[in-house]
């Protein structure tokens, strides 16, 4: 957040930032080197798709590039399922419908899932994806 009032666009208040967030970051056990640091303004879009004259002390590429650089997100299908929620709503027909994307593991119809953290469990009884019905995801 480059265009807050604490910052201003600083490259040694960026670096300050970072070194404090990377010492989080490796306590909780990121790789360093495989973190990239990009100073960017969401309001003002400097550094987020393109380069800004605002960081012109800044070497390396916009947001979007690194994130682009970094390739698809593995998904281990041998994990735990971890499947976060984003909505859940009742239907009088069908029951309660979860909505969500797996993001470790796998999912079939019929499996029995525990719900964390009210420890709550659950059947599952269809699966969908863009619309349709499978089997497994």
């Amino acid at each position: 957040k480059m265009d807050d009032i604490s910052v201003q666009f600083s490259s040694s208040r960026f670096e300050d930032i970072k070194k404090v967030v990377n010492a989080f970051l490796k306590e909780v056990g990121y790789k360093q080197k495989e973190i990239a640091f990009v100073p960017i303004s969401g309001i003002f879009g400097d550094n987020l798709v393109a380069k800004s004259a605002e960081t012109a002390w800044y070497s390396g590429k916009p947001a979007v590039e690194v994130l682009d650089s970094m390739g698809p997100i593995n998904r281990p299908a041998e994990k735990p399922l971890r499947l976060p929620i984003l909505k859940v709503r009742q239907d009088e027909d069908v029951g309660t419908i979860i909505t969500g994307r797996v993001e470790t593991g796998s999912l079939k119809s019929g499996s029995k899932v525990l719900f964390s953290p009210s420890g709550q469990v659950g059947e599952v009884r269809s699966i969908r994806k863009d619309g349709a019905d499978v089997s497994e995801a």
